[in-house]
């Protein structure tokens, strides 16, 4: 049976799912497309390291993360067409992470930045005409 993924992208794929700690790094395929093109997609709900690894290789793009970020974090799974950037930030959701766009298809994986306010005290009065 062939399998559609190079043994190098499903080794890092494997490292991912087995919360390799560290840096992680997938290599981008020779075939990668354009960031703005869309493609179909079929990623189960399943462990967000597990499924950004099945993403990055499918989409062709260098995914860079610490696996510490994803380590506990579950992806609701995508399934039809999007962009690289729609995948990811499909993938990605209510997951606290947010990806940046290094080069082209170079993606680093960060916290979201979170802004917490203070509290404000409103005080109105009305104005008799």
């Amino acid at each position: 049976m062939t399998h559609p993924y190079s043994p190098r992208a499903l080794s890092l794929v494997a490292a991912i799912a087995l919360g390799g700690g560290g840096p992680l790094l997938l290599p981008a395929a020779a075939w990668a497309q354009e960031e703005s093109a869309a493609r179909h997609y079929d990623i189960p709900a399943e462990p967000l390291g597990t499924a950004l690894g099945e993403f990055a290789a499918q989409a062709g793009i260098l995914l860079s993360a610490d696996a510490n970020l994803t380590e506990n974090k579950r992806s609701p799974g995508l399934r039809g067409r999007y962009t690289v950037r729609e995948g990811l930030t499909r993938l990605l959701e209510d997951s606290g992470l947010t990806a940046r766009f290094v080069e082209e298809n170079t993606v680093a994986l960060e916290p979201a930045a979170t802004t917490q306010l203070a509290p404000l005290t409103v005080i109105g009065a009305t104005e008799n005409a």
